[in-house]
């Protein structure tokens, strides 16, 4: 700024010529420093005072990562009138950096824009992308997702898995609520599939046991009807793939399961033993 004939300024930057006799002060209150994701919102303070005509529009402009305004990203607006406070929204592919200003601007040339601004630290955010191939009741999953240090996935049955690309066996019927996080430490994205798994009998073989009583109220119990076959692995899932029971390394040729605990409804049992497998559809009624 430089000061022109008396009562006036030139700010060469703008190229702008006021009376400064008739105009107000714009001043940048306060902003979080953060750190900020990409994507994210930041609150914006400011007071305005002195003679300069209402009403104005003022501007929240963020700079590069060198604190450079040139050019400068508009990510907010306000009407002055409506609150001395708003919120100003980050891009959601800004590429991060500790090095990022903010400042305001008016619509008005009344109004002095402020010399201060503000420091902010603004943190990438991944981007999460995934897609699957279905064989039965088995998927295939594959990330192809960028900008991330660790991930997990949901596969909506109760079960998840750190895995990049994992693979998942289903013991029911779909859909499924698929999720995969992404995380860079500071900021995670997250993208939700449904999937449907199909073909799969829920009482496909016995593999040499059987379940009774069914449908039961407070117990199952799982029998062997031989006995060198041992009930090694039991899981039990309900119809919307919540596993509500899962028991390992049984040496003993029959099994009493509670069930007490369990909402009345139909579940599947899955059964591995050291002879065979075998998949239950079992109802639970008190």
């Amino acid at each position: 700024l430089f000061n022109g004939p008396s009562g006036s300024y030139y700010n060469l930057s703008q190229g702008i010529f006021a009376d400064t006799s008739m105009s107000g002060s714009l001043s940048l209150g306060f902003v979080n420093p953060g750190p900020y994701c990409a994507g994210d919102s930041m609150l914006i303070g400011y007071s305005l005072s002195g003679p300069a005509c209402n009403p104005t529009i003022l501007y929240a402009e963020l700079s590069d990562s060198n604190g450079l305004f040139n050019p400068a990203d508009t990510i907010g607006t306000n009407q002055h009138g409506s609150g001395a406070i708003w919120w100003a929204h980050i891009p959601e592919n800004n590429p991060g950096g500790n090095g990022y200003r903010v400042r305001l601007r008016s619509d008005s040339p009344g109004y002095l824009s402020p010399i201060n601004t503000l420091n902010v630290v603004i943190h990438p955010k991944p981007v999460a992308n995934w897609g699957f191939i279905q064989t039965g009741n088995s998927v295939t999953f594959s990330d192809s997702s960028s900008g991330f240090t660790s991930l997990s996935w949901d596969f909506g049955d109760g079960n998840t898995s750190t895995s990049q690309n994992p693979v998942h066996n289903y013991a029911a019927t779909g859909p499924w609520t698929v999720r995969l996080i992404c995380s860079n430490g500071f900021c995670a994205d997250t993208l939700t599939r449904v999937i449907g798994i199909v073909g799969i009998n829920p009482e496909q073989t016995n593999g040499g046991f059987e379940v009774f009583p069914n449908p039961a109220n407070n117990w199952v119990r799982v029998r062997s009807m031989d006995r060198n076959s041992l009930p090694e692995h039991i899981q039990i899932v309900s119809m919307d793939g919540k596993k509500v029971f899962e028991s390992h390394n049984n040496r003993e040729t029959e099994l009493i399961i509670p069930t007490t605990e369990f909402p009345s409804g139909i579940y599947i049992l899955k059964l591995n033993s050291n002879t065979g497998n075998g998949t239950f559809r079992i109802s639970i009624l008190h």
